[in-house]
């Protein structure tokens, strides 16, 4: 159009307009703006312990109003707890065979089974293995079957278990006979409550879910708080319920598990979060991995998230100013195709120099490391 214009009452200057114009119209630094600051932000996620799968999870996180906890794993620092077993003495091949069968799995009770016996260094081959997500574990090692699992799984698997049960356990039975439970006193991180009252004061709605019975809701009560609903005994399938129902009731959901009996929960919710305390543990179903001894920064990489997406909505405008500004001394033609084309990589170095500014601005003022 603007060469059309020049064309029909100055033709001298029609190719100058044009030229000018395809230079300051290059959209580098709009495209730059974007990836630069996402790219920017990921780095500085990963910084802190989080890593995210993709860019477009900073944007979810950012619109999350639900937060959902899962306990075992999540709430609870399993390297820190530790186990008392209670019941019958097992014999020294059925521990080596509880620790090679344990050992095979990466759920975090399992883990410390395993960690139980870490004076036994003798490994022995299983013949069969299957797992009952959010249940327990079926072995066969030599002509022995081996139940590893909660109390209900037990008893669901044919095994009689006489006494009375009370709180957090994992119970083992050989060859159909029930033997004993591993007792699970847990630690839970330091700093949740400094974290819940924080993400209460964002006006986040907060839940608990937990495979676990409600023996500890009094102390949960007291760390959480006691107006965080708290829901108890949700085996996979419930917790991926309870997301499903939040979301119909228009609820952006962000769900934070240990990644193995939640990633049904962890799949479904709007950004799904694995909290993990060993790095080579590999989550693939959620959109971000966290350490364990960053979940008390979640509070702040969230608004970190909310402030990456104002960055890049701040970046897009400058940007477009700047094409909007070009465009209209380049149609005019006073603007030489010498001059556009020195300005058109400082506008590209201004932005990425912007974004870098900016984004390591609201990490410093948010104690995150970069």
């Amino acid at each position: 159009m603007a060469g059309i214009y020049w064309q029909l009452h100055d033709p001298t200057l029609t190719w100058k307009a044009i030229t000018s114009i395809l230079i300051v119209a290059c959209p580098c630094s709009l495209l730059l703006s974007a990836t630069f600051t996402f790219g920017n932000l990921m780095r500085i996620f990963g910084k802190k312990g989080m890593y995210l799968k993709n860019a477009n999870v900073i944007e979810r996180l950012s619109t999350a109003d639900t937060i959902v906890f899962d306990k075992t794993g999540t709430l609870t620092n399993h390297q820190d707890t530790h186990l008392e077993f209670m019941g019958n003495s097992l014999s020294i091949d059925e521990q080596i065979a509880i620790k090679s069968i344990t050992r095979e799995s990466l759920h975090p009770l399992s883990q410390l089974i395993s960690q139980y016996f870490s004076s036994i260094d003798t490994i022995v081959p299983i013949n069969s293995i299957q797992n009952y997500l959010g249940q327990g574990t079926r072995a066969v090692v030599g002509d022995k079957e081996y139940l590893i699992g909660s109390v209900h799984f037990l008893e669901h698997q044919g095994v009689t278990i006489s006494s009375k049960i009370k709180g957090s356990v994992v119970a083992i039975s050989i060859a159909g006979v029930f033997k004993g439970v591993f007792k699970i006193n847990h630690i839970y991180r330091a700093g949740l409550r400094q974290l819940f009252e924080k993400l209460k004061s964002q006006k986040y709605n907060l839940y608990l879910l937990s495979g676990d019975k409600s023996t500890e809701q009094m102390q949960l009560s007291f760390i959480l708080g006691e107006d965080i609903p708290m829901l108890f005994e949700q085996n996979p399938e419930d917790k991926l319920a309870f997301i499903q129902q939040l979301q119909t009731e228009g609820k952006n959901v962000m769900m934070i598990g240990d990644g193995l009996n939640d990633v049904g929960a962890l799949k479904k919710a709007n950004v799904g979060i694995a909290v993990s305390d060993q790095s080579h543990l590999f989550t693939p179903a959620s959109d971000a991995i966290i350490y364990g001894n960053q979940l008390t920064s979640l509070s702040a990489l969230i608004t970190y998230a909310k402030k990456g997406k104002f960055i890049i909505i701040l970046i897009f405008i400058l940007s477009i100013l700047y094409n909007i500004i070009g465009m209209y001394f380049a149609t005019r033609a006073v603007l030489s195709p010498m001059i556009a084309a020195i300005l058109m990589p400082i506008s590209s170095i201004s932005i990425v120099s912007l974004s870098a500014l900016l984004t390591f601005f609201f990490a410093k003022k948010m104690y995150l490391k970069y």
